[in-house]
């Protein structure tokens, strides 16, 4: 399986219906995704395990 990382800005969408918002914190490159499904309804993922290429 091929891994790469790839840079985003706050408010982009990373994948269909995930976007990311850049929430500094307790550690440089801290995300939330909002993950939007269809009905409409939202839920947010956030922590330090997204960040990076190993996760």
């Amino acid at each position: 399986m091929s891994r790469e990382s790839r840079r985003f800005v706050d408010g982009a969408e990373v994948w269909p219906r995930v976007t990311a918002l850049i929430t500094p914190g307790h550690s440089p490159g801290h995300t939330t995704y909002v993950v939007r499904g269809s009905a409409g309804r939202r839920i947010l993922v956030f922590g330090d395990a997204f960040h990076t290429p190993a996760s």
